[in-house]
Formats: structure tokens, C-alpha cells, sequence
């Protein structure tokens, strides 16, 4: 399964100011086009130049973004076999416009979140997308997000796990762990933990052979990273567990597979780059595993940090400033930055305690107070102080429709979050709250504030 069936390699992550997105106006000049594969979305994916800006140095530039050079001419992709178009304005008289194949209306509401929030870009519909279809009508139940659970198994080699029981627990999770000296994949599932955030392979970097494979003292304490990434659900995607390829790094490199982080990569796992944003354990919480100094989870991070701060300086990084990179990047910064601007079209709660939204069913829905910090990822940013109600709809169960679901209510095949028995605060007439919606995790689609009737 994959939850984000979305343009994500084609945008330009930045920050954006917060609010609606413009609508672009879409020139009819069209300088040229290059074909891309998106990896998140699994799809081919066309990438039209339009209007008089461009030239044969930025249409190049621009469709280096996605390894590919730019040929002449449209993109030929007939209406019917998409699903409609992201416009980019780039520059004065620039225009990128993706093009996103498909006939499968489930995904709709998801691609236009990709391209507005993610992408911050002008969703155009076509079609499969448009005109007669009604959009609080189809969802993809098929690709989705598997919430986080928990699996407690019997110990494969044997010997006693920690549990009272004996048995191996572990959470199926981003940035969970197993115990200590055994591998992830055997008591969680990967598959699980790809739907949860964008998978897509990338061949890794490849380096000359290291020398210091051959020193003892390195060997033993490379071996000893490689253990722990490999207790985590970071080997899901960065070893040859992966499906389709690893990404980026590979625990499984020949030689010396550290060498196949980029230089962010290395700064990264140094804990240069903060990375709370990604979510993380306390103490405790995940077989002993935290990340609060370094961004590989570990059972002793200060070991782990003086390992790749050492690789660090191996490349001669060691004064690289990495706070150019703030925190982790978009798309997480941009939703944890987004300010929330007042509902429009009738959306909130209504006199009857009805809630409505727009952008389509949901999965998530969060009532929280005016200001509150908008919701991230589990284990710790998926409940934000402030919240007053929080429904979630567990796949495969339908997701919850606008108009459908009345405040202190859980609708059929929903679950309450919090609080986690019993009723919510009532909603004080007057009063301003932010509504805020997700047709999937991270995948918003309605963020304002109401005022309660």
C-alpha cells in the first residue's frame, strides 16, 4: 500500500507564506516538457514549461530537479487518462505544470492536497477529477496510512525477550525498535511501516573502497550503527528489505555502507539537523531506543552521535554549518508553520454540532482550541495540548464524510482518541476553535478557525 499517491519529487519544497495558494494563470505558450517518474506516486509523470520566461538553461535546470533532460513541445497526455495538473508559477513568465496520469477518482483528493500543500501549487482538475464527481463521494480505500500498532511475538533464536512474558514487543512504526541485537523486519511489518511516510527508491552513492575497513577498532564499531539501524524501522528502507530499491544509504552497501550517506545525510544522523519534526520516543518507550541527540535511534545516542560526528570530519564537515537546513524539511515544516485563517463556506461546527469541511472524507478529525500547535506525526506530535476531540477512522473502515459526523459523537467504524472515554468539552458560543482535518496522516485538508455558534 501506498498512503501518498501524490506529486511529491516534481515540487520545489519551500516555505511557504501561510494561507490559500493563488490561482496561476496557465500561459499558452509552451516552450517544451520532460517526462519524470515520481517515486512517492509510483507514477510517470509530465512536467509542461509554459510561458516566455523560459529559455534552454532554466527548462535544463528544471528538469534536472527530476534527472531528466527537456524535449520540445506539449505534454501529450490525453484528459481522460489523468487525474489533472499542479501549476507552479517558478519565476516571471515561468509556469511548470504537472501532469498527473490516472483514471482512478480515490486518488483525487489526495493528489490535489499533494499539490496544494505540499506543492503549494494551483490544482487543475480534469475530468476524472471534475465536472460531475463529487469529491465527498470516492476515497481510495486501498492506499492509505497504517496507523501505528503494537506486535508482541514469540522470540525467533530462542531466547527470552524483555516483555514479562518473554516475548519480543515492538511498535510498527517511523523511528520505532526493536530490542537491542535483533533485526526489525522479523517482528514488525516494513510494509506497514513504508505506508506511513513516502518510500521511493534511490540508488545510493558510491564510493571508492575505504581503508579503514581494514582497521579493526572502525570495523567492530561500524558494525556496532549497523546493528542498531537494523533493530529499527530505518532499515525498512535503507537496506535491501526494501521492494523496490534501497534510498539514499544502505545498511547493506558492500564495503563500507556509511559511505553511501549524502553529506545532509551524515549531518543528519549526526543530529546537526533538527529532526524533532519527524517524531520521536522518550525514555523508555521503544526498547530503550530514543533519538533526542542524534537522528538514528539508539540505546546509547552519545556513542552514536561521536560515530558520525567522526564521519563528519572523515570529510572534512566537521565545521559544516548545517543550520541552513533549520529544521527537517518541508513538507513537515511547512504543516507545523501553517496559521490556520478563518473557516469560509461553512465550515466548522454548526448549531446542530455537525461538522463540516472541504477537501473531501476524512480520517482525522481533530476540534482543537484557537492556537493550539496544528498536529504531526505519532509517537509524540499527533496529539497536541489543546486538542478537545480527536476521531480517527482506522483503514479499511470508510472515512468519515463532511456533514456526517456531530461533534461528542464517534461515528460508526471511528474511533475516539481523545478524550479517551466519555465526552468533550462542550464548545462555548462565541468562543473561536480550529477545525482540522486529514484525509490521511499528514495529508491535510481542512485547517481554519470557526466560531461557535
Amino acid at each position: 500500500m501506498k498512503s501518498f499517491g501524490i506529486v511529491f519529487s516534481s515540487m520545489a519544497f519551500t516555505v511557504f507564506a501561510c494561507g490559500g495558494n493563488k490561482e496561476v494563470e496557465l500561459p499558452a505558450t509552451v516552450f517544451g516538457h520532460c517526462f519524470f517518474f515520481d517515486g512517492p506516486s509510483d507514477t510517470t509523470q509530465c512536467k509542461e514549461l509554459r510561458g516566455d520566461g523560459w529559455d534552454d538553461a532554466s527548462a535544463t535546470e528544471e528538469c534536472q530537479k527530476n534527472d531528466v533532460p527537456y524535449q520540445s513541445g506539449p505534454c501529450d497526455v490525453p484528459e481522460d487518462e489523468q487525474l489533472g495538473s499542479c501549476v507552479l508559477e517558478r519565476d516571471v513568465g515561468k509556469v511548470a505544470r504537472v501532469v498527473v496520469p490516472g483514471t482512478d477518482t480515490g486518488r483525487c483528493n489526495s493528489t490535489k492536497t499533494g499539490c496544494e500543500v505540499f506543492g503549494r501549487g494551483d490544482w487543475q482538475p480534469a475530468t476524472n477529477c471534475g465536472g460531475d464527481v463529487d469529491l465527498d463521494d470516492v476515497y481510495d480505500n486501498e492506499n492509505y496510512a497504517i496507523p501505528p500498532y503494537e506486535t508482541c511475538s514469540e522470540p525467533i533464536d530462542g531466547g527470552p525477550g524483555l516483555s514479562s512474558d518473554g516475548k519480543v514487543c515492538t511498535l510498527t512504526l517511523i523511528g520505532a525498535c526493536t530490542e537491542e541485537g535483533r533485526n526489525f523486519q522479523d517482528y514488525a511489518s516494513c510494509d506497514d511501516v513504508r505506508t506511513q511516510q513516502p518510500y521511493y527508491p534511490r540508488a545510493p552513492n558510491t564510493e571508492a573502497p575505504d581503508e579503514r575497513m581494514q582497521d579493526p577498532d572502525y570495523v567492530s564499531e561500524n558494525e556496532w550503527v549497523k546493528s542498531q539501524v537494523a533493530a529499527c524501522a530505518c532499515a525498512c528502507c535503507h537496506s535491501d528489505v526494501a521492494p523496490d530499491g534501497t534510498s539514499i544509504w544502505s545498511i547493506d552497501a558492500e564495503d563500507n555502507w556509511v559511505s553511501t550517506f549524502t553529506d545532509f545525510g551524515l549531518g543528519f544522523a549526526a543530529g546537526r539537523v533538527d529532526s524533532s519534526l519527524l517524531g520521536s520516543f522518550g525514555e523508555g518507550e521503544n526498547n530503550g531506543f530514543t533519538r533526542m541527540l542524534s537522528g538514528i535511534p539508539s540505546n546509547d545516542e552519545a556513542r552514536m552521535k561521536a560515530f558520525f560526528e567522526a564521519e563528519l570530519s572523515f570529510r572534512a564537515l566537521e565545521g559544516e554549518d548545517f543550520s541552513e537546513y533549520g529544521r527537517i524539511p518541508a513538507p513537515f515544516a511547512d504543516q507545523d508553520d501553517f496559521v490556520p485563517l478563518p473557516c469560509e463556506n461553512g465550515e466548522g461546527v454548526d448549531e446542530q454540532g455537525r461538522l463540516f469541511w472541504e477537501g473531501g472524507r476524512a480520517r482525522y478529525i481533530y476540534i482543537l482550541d484557537e492556537g493550539t500547535e496544528n498536529p504531526g506525526v505519532p509517537p509524540n506530535r499527533d496529539l497536541p495540548s489543546g486538542t478537545r476531540w480527536r476521531v480517527d477512522t482506522v483503514p479499511p473502515a470508510t472515512p468519515m464524510k463532511t456533514g456526517e459526523v456531530v461533534y461528542g459523537e464517534v461515528p460508526s467504524g471511528a474511533s475516539l482518541v481523545f478524550p479517551e472515554s466519555g465526552s468533550p468539552a462542550a464548545l462555548v458560543s462565541g468562543s473561536a476553535y480550529t477545525i482540522y482535518i486529514q484525509s490521511d496522516l499528514m495529508l491535510p485538508s481542512t485547517r481554519c478557525v470557526f466560531v461557535a455558534p
